[in-house]
């Protein structure tokens, strides 16, 4: 548990991070305005964020957690669900898939994970892993990001398929709103 904990705080601070690498002052809070996140990463400053822009935000070694080169479901799950919690307590709520399963609802209106009470088959009123980790499943994202079909996604694999699941309008693009939703799907701000 406490390595889920490193890696979601890993995750949760990279944007700032990103951020700092890109020369941009420091922020209030620890965060910046979601207009300069956009800037710091629209390297052209053409005001489209590309793959090639896109993959300098994209820390994989925090999804790669035994350093093999490539991430595999249970590291992929293990990692997801650190993000979910944000409160860090081990336990996803309803509040917190609510926040959550909201944010990663797609530009088009698709509502990928359906009802909380779906996710929730006993109950209880919290996830626990084993739960979130089924439900996920069925809307696993990394069986699309897996190009080769080995069960493993390698970094190129996972740059592009995290670009192309924020292009929500998949024109090889990330518009801001684009990029304001995915960023605060990945880094849960």
């Amino acid at each position: 548990m406490e390595k889920k904990k490193m890696i979601l705080r890993t995750a949760r601070t990279a944007g700032l991070c990103a951020c700092l690498l890109f020369g941009l002052t420091a922020c209030l809070d620890g965060r910046e305005p979601e207009e300069d996140r956009y800037q710091s990463v629209d390297l052209n400053g053409d005001k489209r964020v590309d793959a090639r822009e896109f993959s300098s935000l994209v820390n994989y070694d925090d999804w790669d957690d035994n350093n093999d080169g490539n991430v595999d479901y249970e590291e992929f799950y293990d990692h997801d669900y650190g993000l979910w919690d944000e409160d860090d307590d081990g336990i996803v709520n309803q509040q917190e898939w609510n926040i959550r399963a909201t944010r990663d609802t797609r530009n088009d209106g698709n509502d990928m994970y359906g009802n909380w009470e779906d996710w929730d088959t006993d109950n209880n009123g919290q996830l626990d892993e084993e739960e979130f980790r089924e439900r996920s499943n069925r809307i696993n994202p990394l069986r699309t990001w897996d190009g080769d079909r080995n069960d493993l996604v390698d970094e190129r694999e996972f740059r592009e398929g995290l670009f192309n699941t924020w292009d929500t309008n998949q024109d090889g693009y990330l518009e801001e709103d684009e990029y304001t939703q995915g960023y605060g799907s990945y880094f849960g701000s």
